[in-house]
Order: structure tokens, then C-alpha cells, then sequence
């Protein structure tokens, strides 16, 4: 397993950034996973406060997952500077 270390050395190598990646996408998954439970049980819901609640969760999820694509992103975005160092994307 590839472990993120926090340097000011330019990231020179793809097992780093698939690290990351891989470490984000597992995050969003979860969130992505509890939506889907959410929507199975307001599938299966007879009451109306029920179906209401699950709705609630299903939008909390959704939220979490847009921002956690947000920060994701935000990692990734470099003004002026012709090299990535892995303190600028590894979590702080």
C-alpha cells in the first residue's frame, strides 16, 4: 500500500497521486453508497415521515459528496507554480 508523506519535494510519481486519488474516491464511494441505502429504504417506506426523513439523509449525502468533489478538486488547482509539491495536496 502507497502512503501519502507529507514533503515540500515535487510529486515525481503516479503511485503518489493514485494514492490520493484512490484515498478521495473511497470517501466519495461511502457517501455515494449511503445515498443508495437512503433511496432503498424510501423505496420500501409506507409512512409519509419515513419517506421524508430518508429524502433528508438522501440530500445530506448528496451534499457531502459534492463537497467533498469540490475539496478534491481545489487540490488539484495550481496558479502559478510549474511544480506540484505533496504538501499542497495531501491532507493537512
Amino acid at each position: 500500500m502507497t502512503h501519502i508523506v507529507e514533503t515540500d519535494s515535487p510529486i515525481s510519481s503516479a503511485e503518489v497521486i493514485a494514492a490520493l486519488v484512490r484515498r478521495h474516491t473511497h470517501d466519495l464511494r461511502n457517501s455515494l453508497n449511503g445515498i443508495e441505502l437512503e433511496l432503498t429504504l424510501l423505496a420500501e417506506a409506507t409512512e409519509k415521515a419515513e419517506q421524508a426523513t430518508s429524502i433528508e439523509k438522501a440530500r445530506q449525502e448528496l451534499r457531502a459528496a459534492e463537497a467533498m468533489i469540490r475539496l478534491f478538486a481545489a487540490k488539484f488547482a495550481v496558479e502559478d507554480k510549474t511544480t506540484v509539491c505533496v504538501s499542497d495536496v495531501a491532507e493537512q
